[in-house]
């Protein structure tokens, strides 16, 4: 994204200004649901072969660690271990990375594609986190906040709404 673009949140349009020149308008396109499904379907691979070294070695400490303790509660100790550290590593993947220069994460990048603030910018830390734990909230009710993305007109889900983000096709300049 350029510094000088700015994003028309009412028509969908990129707002490009040049110093000393008229304003124009340029159109793009939003991200739909399945492009950003096949994004989604490869972060999933990528976020659990990050945690898949840090869980095993994880798993080693607790196993030895508590060594002599009654089975059940090593299992039980080493799953919600697994769960939190699973939990922060999908939150901080997310998250720094589509609020870096990137904007985007490696599944998103493949299909060419970012997140950007209704300014059309970059998100700070905090929006983009927000937007990871919105997802949360696009999961209840049987996944209805990701199946809006197909139906919704700027294709934002219910995470996207809250968050006040848009995935749209990366433009060249």
């Amino acid at each position: 994204m350029r510094d000088d673009s700015q994003f028309c949140a009412k028509c969908g349009s990129w707002i490009h200004t040049q110093p000393g020149s008229a304003s124009y308008s340029r159109e793009f396109r939003y991200v739909g649901f399945w492009p950003r499904f096949i994004a989604w379907f490869i972060d999933g691979i990528i976020v659990n072969l990050g945690v898949l070294v840090p869980a095993f070695i994880l798993g080693l400490i607790v196993g030895i660690s508590m060594a002599g303790q009654p089975q059940d509660e090593i299992k039980m100790t080493a799953g919600v271990l697994g769960y939190i550290l699973g939990i922060l590593t999908s939150w901080l993947y997310f998250s720094l990375m589509e609020s870096s220069q990137y904007q985007a994460t490696l599944g998103k990048q493949v299909i060419g594609a970012v997140v950007v603030n209704t300014d059309g910018g970059r998100l700070s830390f905090g929006q983009a986190a927000g937007r990871w734990f919105g997802k949360i909230v696009s999961g209840f009710a049987f996944g209805l906040g990701f199946i809006w993305i197909g139906i919704s007109k700027t294709k934002q889900g219910f995470h996207d709404t809250l968050a006040h983000t848009y995935v749209i096709y990366k433009r060249v300049m």
